[in-house]
């Protein structure tokens, strides 16, 4: 899927703080992208080796 659309620009909050515009966060196919993309083809820790037990090893978790 290729990116239909790319931030050009930050917005600042009332506070003061920079934020990027609304449709980063709401659109499906910037969603679907940053899953496809971002989420989808590294590592990410999903846990933490204390939670494994005597079964200390990799394990497959699906993140959506």
């Amino acid at each position: 899927m290729a990116l239909s659309w790319k931030p050009t620009k930050t917005h600042r909050t009332a506070a003061g703080a920079r934020t990027l515009p609304q449709r980063s966060y709401l659109a499906a196919d910037v969603y679907q992208l940053e899953g496809e993309q971002l989420f989808g083809c590294h590592w990410l820790c999903a846990g933490r080796a204390s939670d494994l037990g005597a079964e200390a090893g990799p394990r497959l978790v699906e993140v959506e």
